[in-house]
């Protein structure tokens, strides 16, 4: 298998695990009776599906930079904790 098939393969499992996740969390949302909550949060989760590109993660402080990774891949972003809490998920990466 050459690279470019590896990577394109990775982002296929990618895809299917975030869309398990997703269905996984409407399932769970329905039983307990939370569904308008969690459909909206999917809802606002899909501009995040733009990391696809993403290569370079950064945080930002008010004093400046406090971390910087490079050569990620499979970036993707959760807001957990009643949106209080912003976890991102990646493969790889360099500080």
């Amino acid at each position: 298998m050459t690279k470019e098939e590896l990577i394109e393969e990775n982002a296929l499992v990618a895809a299917a695990r975030e869309e398990a996740l997703r269905e996984a969390s409407r399932e769970c949302a329905y039983a307990c009776g939370c569904q308008d909550a969690v459909l909206a949060l999917i809802e606002k989760e899909k501009p995040m599906n733009k990391l696809s590109k993403v290569t370079r993660v950064e945080v930002i402080g008010d004093s400046g930079r406090i971390l910087s990774l490079w050569n990620v891949k499979n970036v993707s972003a959760d807001l957990q904790d009643n949106e209080k809490t912003l976890k991102i998920f990646l493969e790889g990466g360099k500080q």
